[in-house]
Formats: structure tokens, C-alpha cells, sequence
């Protein structure tokens, strides 16, 4: 029984080196060149994400490249509020953690449907090749636009823990974010 086990391990590695002497890796200068880009907004504290879309139409292809950019957006903007609300969790060390959390929660929600004024088109690429149009867009967001809906939705719905969270040093950490964001893409 354990020679079988064995040479079946030693056949399943096999496998897995063998496919991986034939995987290509493919590089695209195009999106080569927006991922650099994507990574200096990113690296100034703004979300950005390149969609990616192909279709026979070019009309067609660039708006399912915007939308899968909005989606990245959307799920970009969900992992920054949920990190946000962590540390003012964290910061109070309070027993109302649930309940701050479930709020950030539900304004995360409200941002991600409703955020679409806040994002602009950085840089778009297309090519034809066969027939096929493939779009890489990158579109980006600042950090103010997030943190002005964050703060206006918290307001609106949960005062108390809007009052709590504009004196922490959580709120003023993504202030100072915000001023360090806007000073490096000014110079």
C-alpha cells in the first residue's frame, strides 16, 4: 500500500513539472505599461485597476473593459473600508465592535453602488489584431473621493460613531494619507 502512495506521488510530481516546462508565460506591452502606471497611483494611496475586455466591436470591448475596472474599483474601495473600520476597531478596543463593523459594512455598500462620480479614466490601449479588439483601461480614484463618501455616509447614517470616529487617530491617519496623495501628484 505505501509503494503505491509512493508512486503515485512521485508520478503526480512528475505531472506537475512537466506542465510547467511547457507554461508560456505571455507579456503584453500594453497592459506592461498601464500596470506601471497602476502601481504609482497605488503607491500614492489611490486606488487604480486596469480592465481588460475583448470583442469584435471596438465600442463593445471598451465599455466591458470600463465595467471590469469599476468592479475592481468596487472591490478595491470594500478591502480599504474594511481595513479602515479594523483599525478604529482596534484603536477603541471597545465591546461595540459589531456593531462599528456592520456599519462600516453597510457604508461600504452605499460607496461601492454609488461611487462611479469619483472615478476618471487615466489611460486606455487598444488593439486589433484578427479581428479582435482587446482594451486595456486603466481607471483610478483618489483617496479624498473615497474618504469625503465615507465620512458623509457615516454622517448620514451612523452620527454618533461618525463624531467618535472624526477625533481618532484612525480618521486622522486617512487624513494625513489624503495630504501626502495630493502633495506628490501635485510636484
Amino acid at each position: 500500500m505505501k509503494k503505491i502512495t509512493y508512486l503515485s506521488l512521485i508520478l503526480i510530481a512528475g505531472l506537475l513539472l512537466s506542465s510547467c516546462s511547457t507554461m508560456k508565460i505571455v507579456h503584453n506591452k500594453q497592459r506592461d505599461k498601464l500596470m506601471k502606471k497602476e502601481k504609482q497611483y497605488r503607491l500614492l494611496g489611490g486606488i487604480a485597476e486596469i480592465g481588460e475586455a475583448k470583442s469584435q466591436r471596438e465600442d463593445i470591448a471598451r465599455d466591458k473593459a470600463r465595467t471590469d475596472a469599476y468592479i475592481k474599483i468596487g472591490q478595491s474601495i470594500q478591502s480599504r473600508i474594511d481595513g479602515i473600520s479594523t483599525l478604529y476597531i482596534k484603536e477603541l478596543g471597545s465591546g461595540d465592535d459589531s456593531e462599528i463593523k456592520e456599519s462600516f459594512e453597510k457604508i461600504a455598500q452605499v460607496i461601492i453602488n454609488t461611487t462611479i462620480q469619483g472615478i476618471f479614466s487615466v489611460k486606455e490601449t487598444i488593439t486589433l489584431q484578427k479581428g479582435v479588439y482587446t482594451v486595456y483601461a486603466l481607471y483610478a480614484i483618489t483617496p479624498r473621493s473615497i474618504n469625503t463618501r465615507l465620512m458623509n455616509e457615516l454622517k448620514a447614517q451612523q452620527p454618533e460613531i461618525y463624531e467618535r470616529f472624526s477625533l481618532s487617530k484612525s480618521y486622522e491617519n486617512m487624513e494625513n494619507e489624503v495630504f501626502e496623495y495630493e502633495k506628490e501628484i501635485k510636484q
